[in-house]
């Protein structure tokens, strides 16, 4: 079994072990990264960011060979941020095209007021062009999706991502080896979008969580949901955008049934953890 890792969005810190879980269980692997750099010291932010405008990785002038020695990827490109603010998918950008449409416009605006809107059309089409570096996909046995600050397999548990600072991030860790929580590609359909766990929302709609993927070459259309965009909502959150992009284009959902967590230490000198 081969498969292709693509590593896109804001290099905030290296979490490796995601990347050394593949090489311990001997699985062959290319890696394909997109990832920004930052426009006169601006990044694309939101509240769960916290604060990296002073991020040691993301502002290094050797970011590019950082990642080039840790990742060691078939292809690497960068691009300087994009101002998405100035970017209009349509006259009525916002939720139009979401459905939920009052939970999601109550939570981003009551509970999650600094997260910024543009956040996902960066996301997406960072996604989008980490997979354009790639010639071959249809070599692959699987395509994989992920980010720079993700890290796992953790347990299985249901609507879990585990926000966790590094000491945390070793228990979770540890914990999942020593209960040998695996990536189990039988699991995986040929034919669905394959994400590492689903949330239930108000209205039971089951929403993917939207960071890590696992698909194969048949559903690979997913990579490019950036262009899809004004069909199926441009706004926070990316769960939403994700689920409508797979409703309007026939893809089903498979959860995985494992979790995954986010290391947060966007701001240490040491940015880099196996």
């Amino acid at each position: 079994m081969k498969i292709a890792i693509f590593i896109s969005g804001q290099p905030r810190l290296i979490d490796l072990s995601l990347i050394n879980y593949f090489k311990l269980n001997n699985i062959e692997f290319d890696i394909y990264i997109h990832y920004w750099v930052p426009k006169d010291n601006n990044a694309v932010l939101s509240r769960t960011t916290g604060e990296i405008t002073q991020n040691n990785l993301m502002y290094n002038k050797n970011v590019h060979n950082i990642l080039i020695n840790n990742y060691n990827p078939k292809k690497i490109k960068q691009d300087v941020q994009i101002d998405f603010e100035k970017i209009k998918l349509n006259k009525q950008e916002n939720f139009r095209d979401i459905e939920n449409l009052e939970y999601y416009e109550n939570f981003y605006n009551e509970y999650d007021k600094n997260v910024n809107p543009k956040v996902p059309q960066s996301c997406a089409y960072s996604c989008k062009k980490a997979f354009e570096l790639c010639d071959n996909p249809d070599d692959y046995d699987w395509l994989i999706k992920t980010r720079f600050d993700t890290y796992g397999p953790l347990f299985s548990a249901p609507n879990i991502r585990a926000y966790s600072p590094q000491s945390n991030r070793d228990y979770y860790l540890n914990y999942a080896k020593n209960m040998n929580i695996n990536i189990d590609f039988n699991k995986c359909h040929k034919e669905k979008i394959n994400f590492f766990n689903i949330y239930d929302d108000p209205n039971d709609r089951g929403e993917p969580m939207s960071e890590i993927w696992i698909v194969s070459n048949k559903c690979k259309k997913i990579f490019n949901y950036y262009d899809d965009l004004i069909n199926c909502g441009s706004c926070c959150p990316n769960e939403a955008i994700l689920y409508n992009f797979c409703k309007n284009n026939n893809l089903e959902i498979n959860s995985l049934g494992i979790s995954y967590g986010f290391n947060r230490n966007y701001n240490r000198n040491n940015f880099i953890f196996i």
